[in-house]
């Protein structure tokens, strides 16, 4: 990867004008720096500057590809120019090219942020390490947005995990947690990680130990289950159902391990339950409604008949009688028959007092006077 960087970096440089700022206060030196690089085919915007005033200077005006400073001029140092330029922000390869520069300076200019040194009695070597310093800065760039990508990466997929609606979490092979979103906790009634990490998935969260079991038994023969459900307990002692979908960890350190997305499915399941009692009660009412209208017509002629032999036998009260007891349990045959149909239409029903049920008491006495009545009737 580096050796093409710095291909590219040497393509660039010999088509693409580099900005250069040069601290020399020589100028002898100074044009035989840029010899050097026009002759290596550099092609090179360049910014001069003799002291510390006109670097400052051009810094805050212009922004550079590089700079290429000698180490003494004036009463100024190129260590002091390294300290300035990054004092400033400006993450810009520094090159040093010198008359002659001792160890311990070069090492310290270096560990101050200099890029490289080059001696003047050796500028062949210009070209070639500005290449290189050109290289490392691209590379230190593209590593720099590859770590700013992966760091907006994982802060968006943090934030999908803990506002998801489900419940995210990881527990070992032994069903203790090892990690957990939100909306696990809410799920679960826990008030904090402590909590929830205090817990065992098989043992305090599972209501049935058998369907961990088979949980576990899918995973290893699968790998992952999908859409699975089970009865959970919460910390509050509440059960609910949840469905979930489950991946075997391969990872070092959690082998056997799980991962879950976890949702709470209890309301949708009442509904569930709700919806098919209400059809239950609707396929009843239609059965109801269908036998009460047939029922209906029955009633209807025997309480025609009824009349009709009351009406014929006034003058007859032993045989009137008997036909106003038909015409009277057929009416409450018909108000039965009204209930039913109300219930298959969902009509609010008329509450009323029903016979209550005499005491012991009161039934002989009732007993009685149904036999006297019923004596005197035959008679």
């Amino acid at each position: 990867m580096k050796s093409e960087i710095l291909d590219e970096v040497q393509r660039l440089a010999s088509t693409k004008v580099l900005r250069a700022l040069i601290l020399e206060d020589n100028d002898a030196d100074f044009e035989l720096i840029l010899q050097h690089l026009q002759s290596s085919g550099v092609r090179v915007e360049h910014t001069r500057a003799e002291n510390e005033k006109e670097f400052c200077a051009a810094l805050q005006a212009k922004d550079f590809d590089v700079v290429l400073s000698e180490y003494r001029v004036a009463t100024w140092t190129g260590l002091q120019a390294v300290l300035e330029l990054r004092k400033m922000g400006k993450d810009i390869p520094f090159l040093l090219v010198t008359e002659t520069l001792g160890e311990e300076a070069a090492v310290e200019c270096i560990k101050q942020g200099a890029t490289d040194y080059i001696l003047k009695e050796n500028l062949s070597r210009l070209p070639s390490a500005l290449a290189r310093a050109l290289a490392e800065k691209a590379l230190q760039d593209e590593n720099a947005r590859a770590q700013e990508a992966l760091r907006l990466s994982e802060a968006r997929n943090r934030d999908l995990v803990e506002n998801s609606a489900y419940g995210i979490f990881r527990v070992a092979a032994d069903g203790s947690f090892l990690d957990a979103n939100p909306t696990l906790l809410r799920i679960t009634g826990c008030a904090s990680n402590a909590d929830l990490l205090a817990l065992n998935l098989a043992r305090d969260i599972f209501r049935f130990p058998e369907q961990y079991a088979q949980l576990i038994s899918a995973c290893r023969q699968n790998g992952q289950v999908h859409g699975t459900e089970a009865e959970w307990r919460r910390r509050d002692g509440g059960l609910l159902t949840v469905r979930m979908n489950v991946r075997q960890l391969s990872a070092a350190g959690h082998a056997g391990g799980l991962e879950v997305i976890a949702e709470d499915v209890t309301e949708l399941r009442a509904i569930e339950r709700q919806l098919r009692q209400a059809q239950k009660f609707e396929a009843v009412g239609q059965l109801a409604g269908g036998i009460a209208h047939d029922f209906n017509n029955v009633v209807g002629a025997i309480l025609g008949w009824a009349e009709l032999g009351f009406e014929q036998n006034r003058d007859n009260p032993q045989v009137a009688e008997r036909f106003t007891r038909i015409r009277e349990q057929a009416e409450r045959a018909a108000a039965l028959t009204r209930e039913l149909l109300a219930f298959a239409r969902r009509q609010v029903l008329q509450p009323r007092a029903v016979l209550s049920i005499p005491s012991r008491a009161g039934w002989s006495v009732f007993s009685t006077k149904l036999s006297a009545k019923t004596s005197s009737s035959s008679s």
